[in-house]
């Protein structure tokens, strides 16, 4: 057995039973928010998503607490935040709560968003920290696996509790904060003004649209700033197509004026699914202490074989070269890949941005083993190693 000093992932399975218990009110810093008190959860029963905390059949370890966009939950959202996002989770063993900041407090259409708002930014990540201490309280969860997922004003929100400003405040008041987030198309309130104000403290998963008039380049580049160049294991993956709100089935076609210009909402289930596979993970990839804890790996590969993912690469810092790794993929058949080139088109940028290096030196220590030589370029990487001849043919055209 080996532990794992440092998980890399944004929201990766690991869960068990139920006890639910109030949280003492927080005060993050002793802010006032007026009359606006603490939300109440509740175990879901009949399948209502207003703070409502969902457990699943097949326990994993982790949780999740989705923070919807700025309109909470209505109607409109309801299937989709089930079908894209809540479902899957539970399928891969989450325990999951659901967010809805106007619930109770009065809130009235076009509830708390734009020139709208009735909630300040203060109390809404009050409601983060709220909903991560009530997980935190379900049997069996690990403390250190709580992730939060965002869109839109929920994605603002959940960057912003994870942030060294408001981190600071929890570290002091004994408060859990998220091991990581995940934020689609959230944006700035205005240029001069964003949730964000500071640089984030823990990795944050970040989806764009290349499309999005509603959150405009200008805040995309200020966002990547205080996420990307601050903390090497965040990642900003932006789709070209889409425009806000691109996982909103019910509000295709919807217009909008925004800061930026109009914005014509675009249901694209493709990528939807894309941000799915991105933001729960397809693959584990898990961070070491050092190449001797990745030499002394034994997998259980029926266990592995088990799990909602093809591979699991296990990473370290290496004695005589940047980084090695190994790859077991018992799903596909294949208990141990010798060398993997796609799993190293993952592993030097991470490893790139980590050591500040754009030429790096790989060893993937299978049995067999091999070494590779990386580059690591923008948004292409470069692999290149010793080949041998193991066949030789002819086409005739």
């Amino acid at each position: 057995m080996f532990f794992i000093n440092k998980l890399r992932y944004y929201l990766l399975p690991v869960l068990i039973s139920i006890a639910l218990v109030s949280c003492k009110p927080l005060t993050l810093g002793g802010v006032s928010e007026g009359t606006h008190a603490d939300l109440k959860y509740k175990i879901s029963r009949n399948g209502s998503l207003e703070n409502s905390i969902f457990i699943p059949e097949n326990l994993n370890g982790g949780a999740v607490l989705i923070l919807p966009s700025c309109g909470g939950i209505q109607r409109w959202n309801i299937s989709d935040i089930k079908k894209n996002w809540l479902n899957p989770m539970l399928k891969l063993g989450f325990v999951v709560g659901v967010v809805d900041y106007n619930a109770n407090r009065g809130a009235k259409r076009p509830w708390n968003c734009g020139k709208n708002k009735h909630l300040s930014h203060h109390r809404l990540i009050r409601d983060v920290y709220n909903g991560i201490q009530v997980l935190a309280t379900v049997s069996g969860i690990d403390k250190n696996k709580i992730f939060t997922f965002g869109t839109s004003l929920g994605a603002q929100i959940g960057a912003a509790a994870i942030s060294r400003e408001y981190s600071n405040i929890a570290l002091k008041e004994k408060l859990i904060i998220p091991r990581a987030h995940v934020g689609l198309y959230g944006g700035c309130s205005y240029p001069s003004q964003t949730y964000l104000t500071s640089d984030v403290t823990s990795p944050v998963l970040w989806l764009s649209g290349g499309r999005d008039v509603e959150v405009g380049d200008e805040c995309n580049q200020y966002l990547y700033n205080r996420i990307i160049q601050v903390e090497p294991e965040s990642k900003f993956v932006s789709y070209k197509n889409a425009t806000h709100c691109w996982d909103c089935s019910q509000l295709n076609g919807y217009r909008k004026n925004t800061y930026y210009g109009v914005q014509t909402y675009i249901f694209d289930p493709d990528i939807t699914s894309k941000s799915q596979i991105e933001s729960l993970s397809s693959r584990y990839e898990l961070k070491a202490e050092n190449e001797e804890d990745i030499k002394s790996i034994e997998p259980n590969m029926e266990k592995l074989s088990k799990l909602d993912c093809p591979a699991v690469i296990v990473t370290a810092p290496g004695n005589n070269v940047d980084f090695v790794s190994r790859n077991f993929a018992p799903k596909l058949g294949i208990p141990e890949d010798p060398v993997t080139g796609s799993a190293h088109c993952e592993l030097i940028p991470y490893w790139s941005k980590t050591l500040n290096k754009k030429e790096l030196l790989a060893n993937q220590i299978s049995k067999r083993g091999g070494k590779l030589y990386c580059t690591h370029n923008k948004d292409r990487v470069t692999i290149g190693g010793e080949a041998v001849t193991f066949l030789r043919g002819e086409i005739e055209i």
